[in-house]
């Protein structure tokens, strides 16, 4: 009877240092999503045809996270962002969603307090119709997470900046008229608004 009196008591000071947050995480990619290449030739004329690749400057979408005791939290964010694929003849884009689910250490401090965080991300493209016309079996990728930045504390407002770096599988995307790689490597400018 007095262990679970003891585990009841341990469970209830868990549960009162607990504190989920929500809000909304923004910034910028520091890096394009794809790379091209294989440029194509023109049939006609045999001339490169110039293709761009360019990722849209917004990463935006909500973000939540459960603080545990002794600076730990768990966080989850849903982050979209836009694509682009330009060549002389046409123009075309898509879009992806990101999951990252992070584990993040807080270091002790009264106002600011610095952060790590890792984890692993899933990313899946949608609205690849136009900008895709053939592409490994699946729109996904998978990959590993690390990031860190500084968390200050302003009323009931907790804003974090934070550089993320995100490590990715590679997944192939084939398009016409030029083939496109997907960055194994993702640089990224973020900021959380979290109450």
């Amino acid at each position: 009877m007095k262990h679970i009196f003891v585990f009841s008591l341990l469970m209830a000071d868990i549960t009162e240092a607990q504190n989920i947050s929500y809000g909304v995480r923004g910034g910028i990619p520091l890096n394009d999503a794809f790379n091209v290449a294989v440029k194509a030739v023109d049939p006609v004329t045999r001339a490169q045809i110039d293709a761009k690749v360019a990722t849209n400057r917004l990463v935006i979408g909500p973000t939540m996270e459960v603080r545990l005791p002794l600076g730990l939290g768990l966080q989850v964010d849903a982050l979209y962002t836009r694509h682009k694929f330009t060549t002389s003849a046409a123009s075309n884009s898509a879009s992806s969603w990101e999951i990252p689910l992070l584990a993040k250490y807080r270091f002790p401090g009264l106002l600011l307090r610095p952060f790590v965080d890792g984890g692993v991300s899933f990313q899946r493209f949608g609205d690849v119709v136009n900008l895709v016309t053939t592409l490994n079996s699946d729109r996904s990728r998978r990959g590993f997470v690390m990031g860190t930045g500084m968390e200050a504390h302003l009323a009931k407002v907790r804003l974090s900046p934070e550089i993320r770096w995100t490590r990715w599988g590679d997944a192939k995307f084939i398009t016409t008229p030029s083939a496109l790689l997907n960055s194994s490597s993702q640089f990224e400018f973020l900021v959380g608004l979290t109450f």
